[in-house]
């Protein structure tokens, strides 16, 4: 009876395991670090560059993916585009609006003199934008492979975002 009992229980065990699988685990080609491959939910409106050609930073417009390492909120439309003519930076913060200069040598990125609309912001959103201003306040670099944008501090990437194909 005890066999019996022992058999059923490691069916039952390994029926319930095999219903949810394993993420699958890569090593990260820029950092070497081990990393689980965790599928997230598309992004509903958000159309990438079919193509594997890093996106250039100006001319682009950028969607918010994340933020200080945490995904922004379902719904939020944070934005950021660069225009080289007038050397300004542009786009929304998921709540508000947003205007200012930037400087760029190479890699490195200096953001400054932002103006801002006021507002209300919804419930989650209102967090996104105050850590967006911080993360511009302490950009220092950046990095784009293919349609990826990241801006950096000091202490490594502070706010990720996606290329938008404006098909």
């Amino acid at each position: 009876m005890k066999v019996w009992v022992a058999v059923v229980l490691v069916v039952a065990l390994s029926a319930c395991a095999a219903d949810e699988p394993e993420p699958e685990s890569f090593v990260d080609q820029d950092t070497n670090e081990q990393k689980l491959d965790v599928l997230v939910e598309p992004f509903e409106e958000l159309v990438l560059h079919p193509d594997s050609v890093d996106q250039p930073l100006e001319g682009t417009e950028w969607v918010l993916e994340s933020i200080f390492g945490q995904p922004v909120p379902v719904g939020s439309r944070a934005t950021l585009s660069f225009d080289r003519e007038v050397e300004r930076v542009d786009g929304h913060t998921g709540c508000n609006a947003f205007t200012g200069v930037y400087e760029l040598t190479g890699t490195r990125l200096q953001l400054s003199g932002f103006g801002l609309t006021r507002l209300a912001c919804p419930s989650g959103f209102d967090r996104v934008e105050v850590d967006l201003l911080e993360a511009f306040r302490t950009t220092g670099s950046f990095r784009v492979g293919r349609d990826v944008l990241e801006l950096m501090s000091e202490t490594g990437s502070v706010a990720s975002y996606i290329a938008r194909n404006e098909e």
